[in-house]
């Protein structure tokens, strides 16, 4: 499974985060902190495979306001990076409308 190699990072993420710092208090903050950001990618996860093909050809900024993704609570979504194209928007075009195969 694809998402296999996410989950076992997040966990040893997480507990890399418990066992480091002394102050068990500031340790489960830390923990907390990871787990929001990991419901959060979860959450995204299922828009992203629902709009594979926007973020193919980079359309998904637009559907974002030029973000890298949703809001979440306490998770403001970050500006997305300057935009740079491998293939040329002409070329895009053409492949959207099931036509240019080479380019």
């Amino acid at each position: 499974m694809i998402l296999e190699p996410t989950l076992e990072y997040l966990l040893m993420f997480m507990l890399k985060a418990l066992c480091e710092d002394p102050d068990e208090q500031a340790a489960l903050r830390r923990a907390e902190q990871i787990m929001a950001i990991a419901r959060a990618f979860f959450s995204d996860a299922g828009l992203v495979c629902a709009r594979l093909p926007e973020y193919i050809y980079g359309e998904h900024l637009k559907l974002f306001g030029g973000r890298v993704g949703d809001d979440h609570p306490g998770l403001p979504a970050p500006p997305a990076p300057q935009e740079s194209f491998i293939l040329n928007p002409e070329y895009l075009e053409g492949l959207k409308a099931g036509g240019a195969r080479d380019g």
